[in-house]
Parts: C-alpha cells; sequence; structure tokens
C-alpha cells in the first residue's frame, strides 16, 4: 500500500459563502469552485492549495452524515483524504491490519474521485477516507 500524498482536507461550515470569504484571505485569493453532492446532502467549494485540495462542505440537509457531524461537533475540521492508487487493494491491505472501511461501497465524490472512508476507532477519532482518481 502506498499513500501518495494528502489528496484534500474538509472543513465542515455552516455558511458556505462566509467561508469562501474567510478562507480566500488565509489562503491569499484563492479562488474556489462551487459543486454539489445532493446523495451526500452538502454544496461544497473547492480550491487547490499546492497538489492539495481545500474543501468547504456546508450540509444541506440535517440527517446527512455531514449534518449530523457539524451539529454534534461545530464548525472545523472535517475529514482527510488520503490519495491511493488502488482503494480496493489498500483496503485489501488495512483490512489484515484490523482498519476497516465504513462500506463495502466506494463512493462518488467530487470531479473523478472515489472515495471509501475509515472507521474512526482505528484512527485514533480521526476521520480519514482513501481517494482514488478514477478517469
Amino acid at each position: 500500500m502506498t499513500v501518495r500524498k494528502i489528496h484534500h482536507i474538509n472543513f465542515i461550515v455552516k455558511d458556505l459563502n462566509s467561508a469562501i470569504l474567510r478562507y480566500k484571505a488565509i489562503l491569499g485569493g484563492n479562488d474556489f469552485i462551487r459543486d454539489e453532492l445532493p446523495g451526500r446532502g452538502v454544496i461544497t467549494a473547492r480550491t487547490e492549495v499546492g497538489e492539495q485540495w481545500i474543501v468547504l462542505v456546508q450540509p444541506t440537509e440535517v440527517n446527512s452524515i455531514p449534518g449530523r457531524f457539524l451539529k454534534e461537533n461545530g464548525e472545523g475540521f472535517f475529514l482527510m483524504s488520503l490519495e491511493v492508487s488502488d482503494i480496493h487493494g489498500t483496503i485489501d491491505e488495512l483490512t489484515k491490519e484490523g482498519i476497516l472501511p465504513t462500506s463495502s461501497l466506494d463512493r462518488k465524490g467530487l470531479l473523478n474521485w472515489w472515495v471509501r472512508d475509515l472507521k474512526m476507532d482505528k484512527t485514533f477519532g480521526a476521520q480519514i477516507q482513501l481517494c482514488e482518481e478514477r478517469d
């Protein structure tokens, strides 16, 4: 298993417009690209910083996973996504180490990103996911 890089870091926010303005100031004026993931119950804004993406996530559905996370934890760090070349092979290797995914299926993310979340009880409470870019 080889992690290529940190692919993206997500921050959960209550108000996407306000968060874009704040993060533009923090990141030196980077432009953000808006997206919607209706199946996940969120709208997002992303910007590339070096080789990584910063993604701002605003839940649109209170009972979605991101919506519940915001309600329970407030705004801030949501998750870190690690880029791998073979998500299924990586999951197989991690499973042998007792690190399990939250689902048996990959989930379509933004662009050509396919992701799989890891169970937090084996990541010291951090939300970590694997990401594979597919053509």
